[in-house]
């Protein structure tokens, strides 16, 4: 599901690469554009056959209302249900959760980008709570170690949200890491720092 970057030929390719190197049938399905969606029928028939659901990256606001628009949310929590794995990276690991940290408010994620902003006006934009498919009991805040376009260190201001919402569990993911869950247990995994990733570098 390449929803949040609007179906990017180039995101697709990217993140669907490792998959394709080890033999897996792909399906993409593509629901930007309204006037060219699948049929009902045949979105919930991809949806209920696939053994992996992957979701890219990019804008997790206009994912999340594009999804509840179409249903999608409830298919996807059914295939959850039926033990398919669901996976994905930023906002594709976002989605997952009772919510997450989002960058969905930055003028370059968005759908219909507005020309000719300044500087001043790309940078102009703050952090926002985005609601996902509540499949994982917390908060996720994917970057966790990065400073985006708007000069905001993400640990921070995911620490701001925390203690505006102190009853949750937040879940913080650095660049180059991944959090496993499998039933009741979780896991941690990382490949370092960017240099022994393009290295070569093994998972930790």
């Amino acid at each position: 599901l390449g929803t949040p970057d609007f179906e990017s030929q180039d995101g697709f390719d990217l993140q669907m690469k490792g998959f394709v190197n080890v033999g897996c049938d792909i399906e993409h399905l593509k629901l930007t554009q309204l006037e060219s969606l699948p049929s009902k029928t045949e979105l919930q028939a991809s949806i209920e056959a696939a053994d992996i659901i992957a979701v890219s990256g990019g804008n997790t606001l206009f994912a999340m209302s594009r999804w509840r628009r179409l249903g999608i949310d409830i298919l996807l929590r059914g295939a959850w249900e039926r033990g398919t794995i669901m996976c994905g990276g930023s906002a594709g690991a976002i989605c997952w959760f009772d919510g997450g940290h989002s960058d969905s408010l930055d003028p370059a994620s968005v759908l219909n980008k507005k020309p000719n902003l300044s500087d001043r006006e790309k940078a102009a934009w703050n952090y926002v709570r985005i609601a996902g498919l509540g499949i994982v009991p917390a908060l996720c805040c994917p970057h966790h170690d990065q400073i985006q376009s708007n000069g905001v260190r993400r640990s921070a201001d995911f620490d701001q949200m925390m203690l505006r919402n102190p009853g949750e569990i937040g879940i913080c993911i650095d660049n180059n890491a991944a959090f496993v869950v499998e039933g009741d247990k979780w896991r941690t995994l990382s490949t370092g720092p960017w240099e022994h990733a393009r290295q070569g570098g093994t998972v930790q």
